[in-house]
């Protein structure tokens, strides 16, 4: 079995990236995943009696889409590959199109899939990346592109070891909020790959997936935190013309908007979903603390960035409010 986000995770598909479940622990899996090596059931067409939570179409054709079924809930690449969640968000089933290969399954799987059934375990799921600060987790969030896996990236290399990137996934265990860590891999452009991890030291593994590169950090302690940790507090990057980076205390209600448009995969939250979800994330601005980052573009920044968190983290680098 396999740990990832938190959770034992048993496959016929191989995730040699993701850390291995302590032998000391085995025994039930919390989630299921089994891939079918064939075309998806059914026509190119949702089933009668799916309804649907989303659907996205390119040029009048469905490409993507999530129904609810009788038996749980049908994730749809239309002419890819299917991933079929139970009703209790315990068993996968993938059927994979043989033109697509298992790298395609792995990431679909680790994100939007994942994010899915961890929301119905009782978290609430951050588009962010996180790293370890001392014995807490801080987290950046960030538009896509707005460099949040750059400054982790950062961070990593200058010792802090990363949490999650992309998906954060933060509960509440009646003591503190806490994140959970996902697969050890940051998604950087090239660039941002080359700059930050071009001087050969430390053994990684690459890959491409979309437009970024993958980077799989080494599974010990100096790179990759595979504990849940509680959240120290959150970042929320603006980029600026100023220098140096600087950190700005904002009030809860900009924060809890900010935290709102950062939600992973917001299409899965309606209803009484949708309730719940602003309750947990109002209750999260007032329990942690969310800072603007203000930072210049560039990586010749970065470092300037980091210690704008160090100071504010050790309380004297705030001012202002935004």
């Amino acid at each position: 079995m396999y740990r990832v986000y938190g959770l034992a995770l048993a496959s016929n598909l191989s995730f040699r990236h993701l850390p291995e479940w302590p032998a000391r622990d085995s025994g039930t899996p919390d989630v299921v995943l089994r891939v079918k090596h064939g075309p998806p059931p059914g026509s190119a067409e949702p089933k009668m009696g799916w309804t649907p939570l989303f659907e996205r179409r390119l040029s009048g054709c469905l490409t993507f889409g999530v129904y609810q079924s009788t038996a749980g809930v049908v994730f749809r690449y239309h002419g890819r590959l299917e991933f079929h969640v139970d009703a209790g968000a315990y068993e996968v089933t993938c059927f994979r199109h043989a033109g697509y290969g298992d790298d395609l399954a792995r990431r679909l799987f680790l994100s939007l899939v994942m994010a899915f059934v961890l929301s119905q375990r009782g978290c609430h799921n951050l588009h962010a990346a996180a790293v370890r600060i001392d014995a807490g987790a801080v987290a950046f969030l960030a538009p896509a592109g707005g460099g949040k896996s750059s400054l982790a990236a950062h961070f990593v290399r200058a010792g802090h070891a990363l949490l999650t990137d992309d998906l954060l996934p933060v509960f509440f265990d009646g003591v503190a909020v806490r994140v959970l860590p996902g697969p050890p891999q940051l998604r950087l452009n090239d660039d941002s790959a080359d700059r930050l991890w071009s001087d050969g030291d430390v053994p990684l593994r690459r890959g491409h997936v979309d437009r970024k590169r993958l980077v799989w950090l080494p599974q010990i302690d100096r790179f990759y935190c595979a504990e849940p940790l509680p959240l120290r507090a959150i970042y929320l990057l603006e980029r600026s013309l100023a220098l140096p980076a600087r950190v700005e205390r904002i009030g809860q209600r900009k924060a809890l908007v900010s935290l709102v448009s950062s939600v992973y995969a917001n299409f899965l939250s309606t209803g009484p979903k949708l309730s719940t979800q602003l309750s947990a994330l109002a209750a999260l601005v007032s329990a942690v603390p969310c800072r603007v980052l203000r930072l210049a573009s560039g990586f010749n920044e970065l470092p300037s960035a980091r210690a704008a968190v160090a100071g504010d983290l050790a309380g004297t680098g705030s001012v202002g409010y935004g």
